[in-house]
């Protein structure tokens, strides 16, 4: 328990920005379409802005939790090197 209260302010602050980081990356490279694979063909289909907006909160938020679990088994193994 002590582990959390020391390093609250560190892991807070990669998930915030792990957050932010996960938004634009999603902005950038997730497209606002989709390519449905038909035959030999493929058809277009574009998604509503309710649904781009959940597919990007979805990428941010897996992102984000990810870049929390990475700092906190970083500041977990630092503060046990220390005691």
């Amino acid at each position: 328990m002590n582990f959390f209260k020391m390093y609250e302010k560190s892991l807070v602050k990669s998930l915030v920005y792990g957050f932010v980081i996960g938004l634009f990356y999603s902005l950038l490279f997730v497209p606002t379409f989709d390519l449905i694979p038909n035959g030999t063909t493929q058809i277009v289909q574009s998604n509503t802005p309710f649904e781009y907006t959940i597919k990007i909160l979805q990428i941010s938020v897996v992102i984000a939790i990810c870049s929390l679990m990475i700092n906190s088994l970083y500041q977990y193994y630092k503060f046990k090197r220390n005691n």
